[in-house]
C-alpha cells in the first residue's frame, strides 16, 4: 500500500510497484492507494496486480459496483 497516496486520487504509484516487482519473485501482490478509476484497475492488472484496496473512490463515486464487477473472478 502506498500510504502517502491514500485518499489522494493520484493514480497508482508504478514505479513503487515495480521496485517491488523486482525484489519480489513469484509473489502475488496487492495494492492500494490513489486508485480514481476503472482505468487504474486495468493498469494495475496489465501489471499484474491480483487485488486492490478501495476506499476513497468508491465513496466519491467514481468506481461504481459495475465497473469493480469486471475485474473480478
Amino acid at each position: 500500500m502506498s500510504i502517502s497516496d491514500v485518499g489522494s486520487g493520484s493514480g497508482p504509484n508504478k514505479k513503487a510497484i515495480s521496485q517491488i516487482q523486482s525484489l519480489t519473485k513469484n509473489t502475488q501482490l496487492f495494492y492500494g492507494g490513489g486508485i480514481r478509476n476503472s482505468k487504474d484497475l486495468q493498469q494495475l492488472e496489465n501489471l499484474g496486480i491480483k487485488g486492490v484496496l478501495i476506499a476513497s473512490t468508491l465513496h466519491s463515486g467514481n468506481l461504481s459496483k459495475q465497473e469493480i464487477d469486471k475485474f473480478t473472478s
